[in-house]
């Protein structure tokens, strides 16, 4: 079963900076596959997270690989990628459905203003 032996990036500036993610495999004699990827800070960083979750699975396995990934960034509310926040019992969004922002997120100009006291 091939497997993901590395994961490097490149950034190509033209009229856009480029970035190029290349992953190699030990399958059929170092197969590789190249995607291009939107621009983004931190984006390289990002990608070389993954790539300490990603190297040594299966690269077909594409369902598991997305769930590895969305594990690190946190998205589930727990996995490496919530390291700086601590584990998230259960993510709420900031905006809810109704376009308010929840309560205790509020900016000073969102809040409403507090009443003298005499």
């Amino acid at each position: 079963m091939p497997r993901i032996l590395k994961i490097s990036t490149a950034v190509v500036e033209a009229n856009f900076h480029w970035t190029y993610v290349r992953v190699y495999s030990t399958g059929d004699g170092g197969l590789y596959g190249t995607g291009e990827c939107f621009f983004a800070p931190g984006l390289t960083r990002i990608i070389e997270e993954f790539a300490g979750v990603l190297v040594g699975e299966d690269f077909c396995n594409i369902e598991k690989l997305v769930e590895k990934m969305k594990d690190d960034l946190g998205t589930t509310g727990f996995g490496p990628g919530c390291r700086p926040l601590g584990k998230v019992e259960n993510p709420q969004p900031l905006i809810g459905h109704d376009g308010k922002v929840r309560p205790g997120f509020e900016s000073k100009s969102d809040s409403p203003p507090k009443e003298k006291q005499q």
